[in-house]
């Protein structure tokens, strides 16, 4: 595991999400731990994604609530 991690991703999950929809610079750092292949998608191409679906927003919004809540986890258990 690596040291200061919070979360891990699988294949076929994304990062970048609060990010896009803070319209803020990210403070947060990625590292892979294998060789990977990583698809940019433009905050232009998921504003009209969330227009023609709107269970997009919805899909993007439970992923952001569960991500939020383990980072909030893993930093309480860090000050233990």
């Amino acid at each position: 595991m690596l040291l200061n991690s919070l979360i891990s991703l699988n294949a076929g999950e994304f990062f970048g999400e609060m990010t896009l929809f803070a319209n803020e610079p990210s403070t947060v750092s990625i590292e892979a731990v294998e060789d990977l292949e990583v698809m940019m998608i433009s905050a232009n191409v998921v504003c009209q994604t969330i227009d023609r679906q709107p269970s997009f927003a919805r899909k993007i919004s439970q992923i952001i609530d569960l991500r939020r809540r383990a980072v909030q986890s893993a930093l309480q258990q860090t000050n233990l």
